[in-house]
């Protein structure tokens, strides 16, 4: 931050919606500063910076640019106090002040059921590529490991860690995406059904 203010941006993923009532960027801009960092600094890196980088219509608050804005108490704690967009008010105090809209509007899973076929991969060559998942961490690592095939394809190997995963598109009929994993440490098949994020992973068992 204190080399590179023009280079960073703060940012977050996976967060549930009860979490973001709590606080979003503004906490990682309060934590930034009362750490020490510039303000200005800290600020540019929460606002200026993902604007340019994304080539974003809004969030600079030039001539021209919508009026969307936040208030906050000061600028070390960083409370939200309102919320304004294109210059309308829409949250106060924690609070919506929107007038509630039916759109009509409903999550929809379009997704056609899959059968067993569609979640072989041929074998091909002496080894797989395996994403290594790390406990606690969010990044992954990239190994090659032998694999066990049956009839040509490649099935879950669970004495050595390494089992089959896919993920479904739940808008439209595209086919599974699939691949390897290792430190799951799963032994039966298994479900996993996050319904706090957007993505539902299958693993699927031969």
């Amino acid at each position: 931050m204190d080399e590179y203010p023009d280079e960073l941006m703060f940012c977050s993923d996976d967060k549930h919606p009860d979490d973001l009532e709590l606080g979003h960027i503004n906490l990682l801009v309060s934590r930034a500063i009362q750490a020490g960092y510039d303000t200005m600094s800290v600020l540019r890196s929460a606002t200026v910076n993902p604007v340019k980088h994304y080539g974003l219509e809004v969030g600079l608050l030039q001539a021209g640019d919508p009026a969307d804005f936040i208030v906050v108490n000061n600028l070390k704690d960083f409370n939200v106090l309102q919320t304004v967009i294109n210059g309308i008010l829409v949250s106060e105090k924690g609070k919506c002040v929107l007038e509630k809209i039916n759109t009509g509007l409903s999550i929809t899973f379009l997704a056609p059921k899959k059968s067993v076929s569609d979640f072989k991969i041929k074998t091909e060559g002496k080894s797989v590529n395996v994403i290594e998942a790390l406990d606690g961490q969010l990044i992954t690592l990239h190994i090659q490991s032998p694999f066990l095939s049956n009839d040509g394809f490649l099935i879950s190997d669970p004495d050595h860690d390494i089992l089959k995963i896919a993920v479904i598109n739940r808008y439209s009929d595209k086919p599974p995406a699939i691949g390897m994993i290792k430190n799951f440490g799963l032994q039966k098949e298994q479900w996993l059904l996050p319904l706090h994020t957007i993505r539902t992973t299958l693993l699927q068992w031969e």
